[in-house]
């Protein structure tokens, strides 16, 4: 957001707050909005767990955006190999995944030298 600014754009939040998702639907329903990750999240939670799929970015700033939310183990966050290790050093009480190919027979389980949070020992 600050380099947004500093840039002299808008940050992707405001940008995509006056986007309108409504004209999507049969029949349109003008005026409805894209909702935040904030509202979205919020909305998922009331009913389910989110899985949160981390595909770029700083580990620090999901780290954060759990925390502020009281997020953390209450949602899951799935990424590739290397992001999930950065994310775990901040958050090592955090459950992570890790998507693995179709044809993998063993598809999301991480074996213990692979998992952030078993140590060998």
């Amino acid at each position: 957001m600050e380099r947004a600014q500093a840039e002299g754009r808008r940050p992707a939040s405001r940008r995509t707050a006056r986007l309108q998702a409504g004209g999507w639907f049969k029949p349109p329903h003008p005026g409805i909005g894209l909702p935040t990750l904030s509202e979205a999240v919020g909305l998922i939670q009331s009913a389910a767990v989110t899985l949160i799929e981390r595909k770029a970015g700083d580990a620090a700033t999901c780290v954060q955006f759990l925390r502020d939310g009281d997020l953390i183990n209450r949602v899951v966050v799935q990424a590739l190999t290397g992001i999930t290790s950065g994310f775990h050093r901040l958050e090592p009480a955090q459950i992570l995944g890790r998507p693995r190919p179709p044809s993998t027979r063993d598809a999301g389980k991480l074996t213990d030298a692979e998992s952030p949070s078993v140590r060998p020992g």
